[in-house]
C-alpha cells in the first residue's frame, strides 16, 4: 500500500468531517440552552372582567406567576418547546392550554375562565335568575375574589367582602371594623383608646 498516496485522500476525509460535524456540535450547546417566554391576560368570561390574582403555572416545574390588575401574566425563562400551563382562581373551574415556547422569543396565550356550575356548559355568561338568585350570585363573586386574595398573600392578611355583610354597615367604618377577624370592637363610655383593640391589644 502507497501510503504518501494515502495521505491527501485522509486530509480530504478529515476536512469533510470537520465540516459536518463542527456546526453540529457547536450547534447543540445553543440549542440545549434556548429558552423563550409567555405571556397574555386572563378572563372571568361570567362577568366579563380580567381576574387580578390568578395562579399561572407550567405543569412540571417550578415556573409560577400571577396576573396583575388589568389580568396580565408574563413566564421569562422557560425552556424551548411545548409546555402545558395551568391556570386557577378561587370559584373558578381551572383551565390548561399547550404552548410552543420560541426560542429567544415570546408567545401570547390568553385564557377564559368559567365555573359551568355558576354559568352553565358554555361559559358565556347567561345567567337565567331571578333577582334575589342575582344579588346572591354578586356576593359569591366578591367572596371568591376576597378569598383568592387572601389565599395567595405571602403574608398573613385578612381579606373581607363587603358584599358578604349586606346593608349592616351603615356606611360606618367601625361598623365594619367589628366583622374584621382579631378587632374587638368596644360600646361607648368605656375609657378613651387611640384606637380598637387588635387581637387582644
Amino acid at each position: 500500500m502507497d501510503l504518501p498516496a494515502l495521505l491527501p485522500r485522509l486530509a480530504r476525509a478529515l476536512f469533510v468531517v470537520t465540516l459536518l460535524g463542527g456546526p453540529i456540535a457547536a450547534a447543540t450547546p445553543t440549542a440545549l440552552g434556548a429558552t423563550g417566554s409567555v405571556a397574555g391576560r386572563v378572563l372571568n368570561v361570567g362577568t366579563g372582567q380580567y381576574l387580578t390574582n390568578a395562579r399561572v403555572s407550567v405543569r412540571g416545574a417550578s415556573a409560577t406567576a400571577f396576573t396583575d390588575k388589568d389580568g396580565s401574566y408574563r413566564l421569562a425563562g422557560l425552556p424551548a418547546g411545548t409546555v402545558t400551563l395551568e391556570v386557577f382562581f378561587t370559584g373558578l373551574d381551572p383551565a390548561t392550554a399547550q404552548v410552543l415556547v420560541p426560542a429567544g422569543g415570546a408567545a401570547q396565550q390568553d385564557f377564559n375562565l368559567s365555573s359551568v356550575a355558576r354559568y352553565g356548559q358554555q361559559g358565556d355568561a347567561t345567567v337565567r335568575l331571578d333577582a334575589f338568585v342575582v344579588a346572591q350570585q354578586r356576593e359569591t363573586d366578591a367572596q371568591a375574589i376576597a378569598t383568592n386574595e387572601q389565599r395567595f398573600e405571602p403574608n398573613i392578611k385578612n381579606v373581607l367582602s363587603t358584599d358578604a355583610l349586606g346593608d349592616v354597615l351603615g356606611g360606618s367604618v367601625g361598623e365594619f371594623m367589628k366583622f374584621l377577624p382579631g378587632v374587638t370592637a368596644r360600646p361607648r363610655g368605656r375609657a378613651r383608646r387611640t384606637g380598637p383593640p387588635v387581637r387582644g391589644g
